[in-house]
């Protein structure tokens, strides 16, 4: 083979293994979404079968700020700027 032909198929092969990487990170963050979706939801029906329950309540609160939405604002990202960490 040629020293361009290798070049190139060099050059494909890293943008293939580029692309890969790409798709299994893009996996593992639906995955990740996914997993919070359904924990929210969880806690939500929690609440709804036990509203006097303040641990419910916290529960679902937990459940929404770990999606990354601010308890303050209820924006995702959070638009207050409170800077929310906890």
């Amino acid at each position: 083979m040629s020293e361009a032909l290798e070049r190139v198929i060099a050059e494909q092969q890293k943008e293939i293994d580029r692309l890969r990487l790409m798709e299994k990170n893009n996996a593992d963050r639906w995955q990740h979404e996914n997993k919070s979706v359904e924990r929210m939801a969880l806690a939500a029906f929690s609440v709804l079968n036990h509203p006097e329950s303040p641990e419910c309540h916290f529960e679902l609160k937990q459940a929404v700020m770990a999606m990354g939405f601010c308890p303050r604002c209820e924006w995702r990202p959070c638009e207050c700027e409170c800077q929310y960490d906890d």
